[in-house]
């Protein structure tokens, strides 16, 4: 996300480049880091760029997005820490497999009895445990662990934060700048919710959950010391071991590995649970030569000096090739542009939910669990739980190929 915003300033910093404005004043400047003071007149924005004026470099570093600041070595001792500390809990879990953090706003509901079923399903200490689990992981940027590494996977973390409105006045931001800025979030936040659909989609897909399968199948039949480790995208294998013969059952793996995010638009998975589609670039600032230059899509070429205007149905143009590429590759209509991303948003959201909570009990279902999963599921959803079982069962019927029973096919 916080590579799409930059993207997105960039862009404007070059609009406002026809516009030149005499350099800023010294109360313009905004301060450095906190403890560090104002910064120095060094630090001035280009010639040129006033406080209306928003440079990537100059601006991008105080836009306040989360970051992480924890060392990779650091947060895979934190969990460790955190597993040993509840040694009790973690033994409910196979050694070293991968467990998705509960949000906090479930617990309550997962915790307090149902009025069909009134056993309650965790206990107070167990609930305590869950919380605290479910905070080490907000605070590493993570829906889960794999073993101690945690796994990042930010479609599904909460949306970035609007930013301060007092924090940027005090650092002399005009209210141009703010205005800007929280556009652009709001674009971002936008754009992040649709790819959140896609993976919805995805992961209700009969045909591309076969795929996974598949390469799941193949990467478990590897020697556990050769397995690329996740997240897995197009650089999971470098050159240099491409060329070491002990590897060559890798590389068909990888072999097999490509194509599948060439044909689905993906980046690469954060688990096998959880695929990153690829998002819009505009411009596309990768050669064609890249590695992660994307094999599909609509790639739009339009001059400078070509003046667009709003009947050109430029909209339409581009979801009809998306859906003339969706069926040349063989794929369902509904995934070109695709259509209802808000449902297919909750259906992935609901889906990893239900699989957080029922992996607290493997290898049976209590009785009334569906019910708190439906109450948990209406408290992250924000909906009514009568929604949350109608999505249930919509999600049922696309799994088993019924997606169109759900939704209305595109006009061809």
């Amino acid at each position: 996300m916080a590579a799409l915003l930059g993207h997105l300033l960039a862009r404007h910093w070059r609009r406002q480049q026809a516009r030149p404005d005499p350099p800023p004043a010294r109360d313009e400047i905004p301060d450095g880091p906190p403890g560090l003071g104002p910064r120095e007149p060094t630090d001035r924005p280009p010639a040129g760029v006033s406080g209306r004026t928003l440079c990537p470099r100059w601006v991008v570093s105080r836009v306040p997005l989360p970051q992480p600041t924890i060392s990779v070595p650091r947060s895979r001792n934190l969990v460790a820490e955190f597993l040993t500390e509840h040694h009790d809990w973690a033994g409910r879990f196979p050694s070293g497999e991968l467990v998705y953090a509960i949000p906090e706003v479930a617990l309550g509901s997962l915790a307090r009895p149902t009025s069909s079923h009134p056993p309650a399903r965790f206990d107070r200490a167990t609930v305590d445990v869950e919380r605290a689990f479910a905070r080490l992981c907000r605070g590493l940027n993570a829906v889960g662990v794999w073993g101690t590494t945690p796994v990042s996977f930010p479609l599904l973390r909460p949306p970035v934060p609007p930013p301060d409105t007092a924090a940027m006045r005090a650092r002399g931001w005009s209210v141009a700048q703010m205005a800007a800025i929280g556009g652009l979030v709001d674009q971002t936040t936008g754009a992040n919710q649709r790819l959140v659909g896609v993976a919805g989609w995805l992961m209700t897909e009969p045909t591309f959950l076969h795929a996974v399968g598949d390469l799941r199948t193949r990467w478990e039949a590897l020697p556990p010391f050769l397995r690329p480790r996740f997240p897995l995208d197009r650089g999971c294998v470098s050159a240099d071991d491409a060329a070491t013969p002990r590897v060559r059952v890798v590389e068909e793996f990888v072999a097999a590995f490509e194509p599948v995010l060439d044909r689905w638009g993906l980046t690469g998975f954060a688990t096998w649970d959880l695929p990153v589609p690829q998002g819009p670039l505009l411009p596309n600032p990768l050669p064609a030569s890249s590695p992660a230059h994307p094999r599909h899509g609509v790639h739009l070429f339009v001059p400078i000096h070509y003046p667009l205007q709003g009947d050109d149905d430029l909209l339409r143009r581009v979801r009809d090739e998306q859906r003339a590429q969706a069926a040349d590759l063989g794929i369902d209509l509904s995934f070109g542009g695709l259509a209802h991303p808000e449902t297919h948003a909750y259906l992935v959201r609901l889906q990893h939910l239900e699989r957080a909570i029922r992996a607290r009990f493997p290898g049976h279902r209590p009785r009334g669990l569906i019910d708190h999963i439906e109450e948990a599921a209406a408290v992250v959803l924000s909906l009514s739980t009568d929604r949350v079982r109608r999505l249930r069962i919509d999600l049922a019927a696309c799994r088993r190929g019924h997606r169109t029973r759900v939704f209305r096919r595109p006009p061809r």
